[in-house]
């Protein structure tokens, strides 16, 4: 592997890197709780999210399955607009994280008023 000095920012290391880190903030999960989530040191995962080191198909499936999202996705590149909302999208999901059935009710209620209309 390339050092990280002679790396491109647009690296598959990097890319994956970043978008471990972004869906993990947006999950509120620290580097800790990631890495017992998906049965890797917390030190793997910095590695991993800076784009130190990459993964093996095992990890793939293990931080995939504890980001809650595909393997797939977290090779991903957002460009433009997709990347705001992309983020725009990961907001919505952490101001919905752990609230109660009756709070998304009432959000869901909100959100199909404004999407809908009268």
């Amino acid at each position: 592997m390339a050092s990280k000095a002679n790396r491109p920012l647009d690296s598959l290391e990097v890319l994956f890197g970043n978008n471990v880190r972004m869906r993990r903030e947006a999950l509120l999960f620290s580097r800790e709780e990631l890495a017992e989530r998906s049965h890797l040191s917390p030190q793997n995962i910095a590695k991993i999210e800076n784009g130190d080191r990459f993964v093996t198909t095992d990890s793939l499936q293990n931080i995939s399955r504890a980001l809650n999202c595909t393997p797939h996705e977290l090779f991903l590149s957002p460009k433009g607009e997709d990347a705001e909302a992309s983020m725009a999208y990961e907001d919505l999901l952490n101001l919905l994280k752990n609230r109660s059935e009756k709070e998304l009710r009432y959000a869901h209620s909100i959100l199909a008023l404004i999407f809908k209309g009268p």
